[in-house]
């Protein structure tokens, strides 16, 4: 087996990786290096945004444009322009955090995941000393719920079982915790493994 390197985008911190079916695009972010990237590998075309703050995940909307995790909250951004809008504040009394996991459930929904800020604002790194990260769902209109707290390090979203399980991790503590989700989506019980 040979392996290849598809793009050599030089991120610090390469994240929150979004495939666009539509137009065969492979949307994601460098965290550290604050940029935003795009790449279409059947041409090679490749774009990157500048960010002048920590982002973590982005997904496409069906509204059009984006939606960035940023550090602060949740914001709409125009590829054509770059401008964002704050969509939503999603940690407004833990100024010390940012996001560092956040994807789209099968209802639509979107998660998204804090932690620590781990990082200077150079992107270099600086020492977590708790676990004040939140695992948040956030509804099309804007409201949200914290559905897990205590989070030392968000990580890894997936939902299983026809979207009734959401697999998520705290790197901190090494657990995977399933958790039931309930019919009106907020989650229920969970087991670690």
């Amino acid at each position: 087996m040979q392996v290849e390197i598809a793009v050599d985008a030089k991120d610090g911190v390469g994240e929150g990786p979004f495939w666009d079916d539509d137009e065969n695009e492979l949307w994601w972010v460098d965290i550290s290096g604050k940029r935003l990237h795009r790449w279409h590998p059947a041409s090679g075309e490749r774009q990157d945004w500048a960010l002048d703050d920590f982002a973590s995940a982005v997904v496409l909307r069906e509204q059009g444009g984006l939606l960035l995790a940023m550090r602060d909250g949740l914001y709409f951004m125009d590829p054509a322009t770059g401008e964002r809008t704050l969509f939503v504040r999603h940690e407004p009394d833990r100024p010390d955090n940012r996001t560092n996991e956040a994807k789209c459930a099968p209802d639509g929904s979107f998660w998204v995941g804090t932690m620590q800020n781990n990082l200077h604002a150079d992107g270099a790194a600086k020492e977590m000393t708790g676990a004040t990260g939140g695992l948040y769902r956030v509804r099309h209109n804007g409201s949200m719920t914290r559905e897990v707290d205590g989070i030392g390090l968000s990580n890894t979203l997936a939902w299983t079982n026809e979207g009734k399980t959401l697999l998520f991790a705290d790197t901190a503590t090494s657990v995977i915790r399933a958790f039931e989700v309930k019919e009106d989506g907020h989650l229920g019980v969970s087991c670690t493994f």
